[in-house]
């Protein structure tokens, strides 16, 4: 192939993966950014939910909530309460010998109304070493929020700080928050990880130590955030109601050895949050939320994000693994490649989320995916219409193999699009136009004619292709394999289409000449076809029915047969008596010598006479007309009783009824006549030969039954063939030339029936035929 026509045929290839190429590095730099990100926003918040909201966790049974809820505000006052009940409600929880108290109360200012409350309380708080209050914050006036400590009369009392700040998320829902905040030099533990100090190593804390971009480092400062994974919705954490404690309605047992936090719950009391496990349906209490990262803590069930470079390559590799994909793999198959691998995407930033606690936000690979699916799509089509207009283009320029009728010019406007389509239509119509030129051609051929592929299974037959093979429609020879075609046509020579093939893996033509399993002789003639650049992409072949030709050359050799030896044996006969006369006139007189050549001539002229009939029969038109063949089988009888008589036969005749034919009479008289003559001088004297007609299932049948001598298996294989002559051992020889049989047999078939024998030796024969009827025959 030149290197032109390479060119030709690859620019597509390169094309193509240079546009994968740019795709490739444009999307494979998009999800590495995008994965940088560590996440999409409320679309991977909203994943990230979802997954929480779906794992089940068993309940904390150490950490209990002294819930001051709407009925205690009710019973007791509105908030907030002096500080005298605090501090009874907090001497009646130490009572119970709790593991640790947290109070997640803000008292940032001393009470004026009552300072013996505030006494009492900070009196409570020296009393219960390690209780715990919390830090709250403020936005102040500059970027440093303002702290608001516990008043100072509780800092002396030795309680212990934690803050109780939240990390809200921008959908305002809160999902994490920081172990540690405060300034360089001072910073306090979470409200959730003091209360914890005594079960949790505070020397190796979880989280992910990155200070967020709008926090100056220099100023305030984060760290260890972390992700709570929450145990469930709001009141999964066990609640004890302050007024039952205020009253001894409870007694506290419950608390003992528990981690207790006290805080708010009541409607419109206090903060309260959306959270993963209920969104904004319904808002879980400040005091809760605390309790809930104590519980994770505890657990070790926080989650952190996945740094940005984990997150780059995890969102690239799905990516990646689709754009290897899109080159290697069919369209439909890309399609649930690309499903495939956003559910496997997504799947497995759930389960690392279950099993590992690390968060891979999946939305920026998912979109990567969603986008480059369609966005490859369009640019294969934008290839493929492109090279297929391009092509079509080009056909249109070729000469044409079929004639047609110019292509009436396009009127109005016409973009490019158009002018393809256009282009494509155009090639369409030539396609069918020369697909059917070809299909009428190849009917039209006077042979079988088959078009295979490269596998040697059939891509196109013609109508005698499917006669030749027994099928009821050339077109179900389409898709057999050419081996199995030639064995079931020629049964005999299994071999038949291993020959061909190896003749043509040489280069030539096949031609093989065989008989089929109906005795047909064919010649196989195959060649391979070829494409516009030389390369075989296919075979032709061919089927021709050689029958007659050899049946016309048998004729020939039995002409020859007939004239060098049947015709010119009398002949030799004549001149041997005259010979004999003119040596010996006295023993061989002038009236015996005459009286033999006229025999002589007689059996000549009767030998050609019958080759002639027999020549005539089997080329000739049939006069056909109605006739019965009743009335023609009795005249046949009317005609052998002569010859019947010299040797003392009968010749009865059998039937009734009409059994109209469509036939030539006088062939069909002489065929019966034939058969009689037969049935009479092959019988013994003193015997009976009945001619028998009747009617079955709208055939006419004529049947001549005799007493002769019979004929033996063997010999009636080749009863009909010309010029064959038998006789059983013992059995007188008869006058012929073994023309009589052929005769009948050819003008029976001629008609369209069929003959029958039945003999077996000294039991006598029956031959017999059988003809369709007039109406059967539709001569109506």
């Amino acid at each position: 192939m030149s290197a032109k026509k390479m060119r030709k045929r690859s620019w597509l290839p390169r094309r193509a993966f240079l546009e994968w190429a740019v795709l490739s590095m444009l999307l494979s730099t998009l999800a590495i950014f995008l994965g940088t990100l560590v996440g999409l926003g409320r679309a991977d918040l909203v994943l990230y939910d979802a997954v929480q909201s779906l794992r089940h966790r068993p309940v904390p049974e150490d950490i209990v909530i002294v819930a001051i809820d709407d009925e205690s505000v009710t019973a007791v006052g509105r908030w907030p309460w002096r500080r005298a009940i605090l501090a009874t409600l907090l001497d009646r929880i130490a009572a119970t010998h709790p593991r640790a108290i947290g109070i997640d109360v803000i008292l940032s200012e001393p009470d004026d109304r009552d300072p013996k409350g505030d006494a009492a309380l900070a009196a409570v708080l020296r009393s219960t070493p390690g209780v715990l209050l919390p830090v709250a914050t403020q936005a102040g006036g500059g970027p440093v929020p303002q702290v608001l400590l516990p008043a100072q009369p509780f800092l002396d009392a030795g309680v212990r700080l934690g803050h109780v700040h939240v990390e809200p998320d921008m959908d305002g829902a809160v999902r994490s928050l920081y172990l540690r905040e405060g300034y360089p030099g001072k910073q306090w533990p979470a409200f959730s990880l003091a209360l914890g100090a005594g079960a949790l190593d505070q020397g190796a804390l979880p989280g992910d130590r990155r200070l967020p971009e709008h926090v100056q480092p220099d100023s305030w400062r984060r760290d260890y955030r972390v992700h709570i994974d929450f145990a469930g919705p709001p009141g999964t954490i066990e609640r004890v109601p302050a007024l039952a404690l205020l009253t001894g309605a409870q007694n506290g047992d419950g608390l003992a050895g528990k981690f207790v936090l006290v805080g708010a719950t009541a409607t419109g009391l206090g903060d309260a949050y959306p959270t993963p496990m209920t969104g904004h349906a319904e808002l879980m209490p400040g005091v809760e939320v605390q309790a809930q990262a104590l519980n994770a803590l505890l657990r070790g069930r926080t989650t952190v994000f996945a740094s940005p470079t984990a997150n780059a390559l995890f969102t690239f590799i799905p990516v990646a693994a689709a754009l290897t994909g899109f080159v290697i793999l069919a369209p439909r198959l890309v399609l649930l490649l690309v499903a495939g691998l956003i559910a496997a995407t997504l799947a497995a930033s759930a389960l690392l989320l279950t099993y590992a606690q690390v968060w891979y936000p999946p939305a920026a690979a998912a979109l990567i995916l969603i986008v480059a699916y369609p966005l490859w799509s369009w640019r294969r089509l934008e290839a493929v219409v492109r090279f297929l207009g391009n092509q079509f283009e080009q056909l249109e320029r070729e000469p044409a193999v079929v004639p047609s009728a110019p292509e009436p010019p396009s009127a109005g406007f016409s973009d490019v699009l158009g002018r393809k389509i256009s282009a494509v239509r155009s090639a369409a119509d030539r396609l069918r136009e020369t697909r059917r030129f070809v299909a009428d051609s190849l009917d039209s051929l006077p042979v079988a004619t088959l078009v295979a592929g490269p596998d040697e299974h059939v891509l196109i037959a013609n109508r005698r292709a499917g006669r030749m093979f027994g099928a009821n429609n050339h077109d179900e020879l389409r898709g057999q394999a050419l081996a199995d075609m030639f064995r079931q046509l020629a049964p005999d020579r299994l071999s038949l289409w291993e020959d061909a093939r190896r003749s043509l893996r040489e280069g030539n033509h096949a031609e093989i000449e065989f008989k089929d399993a109906g005795g047909r002789s064919l010649l196989l003639d195959g060649a391979p076809s070829v494409n516009s650049h030389g390369e075989p992409v296919g075979l032709l072949v061919t089927l021709v029915d050689l029958s007659g030709i050899r049946e016309a050359q048998r004729r020939r050799d039995e002409a020859l047969a007939f004239l060098s030896h049947d015709i010119r044996s009398p002949q030799a006969s004549i001149l041997a008596v005259v010979e004999l006369h003119d040596l010996d006139p006295q023993t061989y007189p002038a009236a015996t010598t005459l009286a033999k050549i006229e025999g002589f001539a007689h059996a000549t002229i009767e030998l050609a006479e019958q080759f002639v009939q027999l020549s005539h029969v089997e080329t000739q038109a049939y006069q056909l007309a109605a006739c019965d063949l009743g009335e023609i089988a009795r005249e046949a009888v009317e005609a052998v009783q002569a010859l019947a008589a010299a040797k003392s036969i009968r010749v009865e005749f059998a039937g009734g009824g009409a059994l109209p034919l469509y036939a030539d009479r006088g062939l069909l008289l002489r065929a019966i006549v034939n058969l009689a003559n037969n049935a009479v001088k092959y019988s013994p004297p003193d015997t009976t030969v009945t001619v028998t007609v009747s009617a079955e299932n709208n055939l006419a049948r004529c049947a001549v039954r005799d007493q002769g001598y019979g004929i033996s298996e063997k010999d009636q294989k080749r009863l009909f063939e010309r010029f064959a002559r038998f006789s059983n051992t013992g059995q007188p020889r008869e006058k012929g030339i073994g023309l009589g049989l052929a005769f009948v047999k050819t003008v029976i078939e001629r008609h369209e029936g069929r003959m029958s024998v039945t003999s077996k030796p000294g039991a006598g024969s029956e031959f017999g035929f059988v003809l369709p009827m007039a109406a059967a025959a539709g001569t109506g």
